[in-house]
């Protein structure tokens, strides 16, 4: 029974995208190259906004950030007692 449930899954086509989305000349924009712009740039301008909220930004947040980074490199760097 549970095997003919997915079977009209099985007959769905692969969809045959071009991996170029568009090209001029010898220039050529690829998808994967324009996701990349998109997981760098959207993160950046939404880390700047919530930057710019001061109600986000207590007084002792800043001091707990910096607490969180340097904890891990400066337990790995102490020697190990052997």
């Amino acid at each position: 029974m549970n095997e003919y449930f997915l079977l009209p899954l099985a007959s769905l086509p692969f969809p045959n995208i071009d991996p170029i989305l568009i090209q001029i000349g010898p220039l050529a924009v690829h998808w994967y190259g324009v996701g990349y712009i998109v997981g760098i740039l959207f993160p950046w301008w939404y880390a700047k906004r919530l930057a710019a909220n001061p109600k986000l930004w207590p007084d002792g947040l800043l001091a707990g950030i910096w607490a969180m980074a340097t904890a891990k490199p400066v337990t790995q760097a102490e020697p190990q007692a052997t």
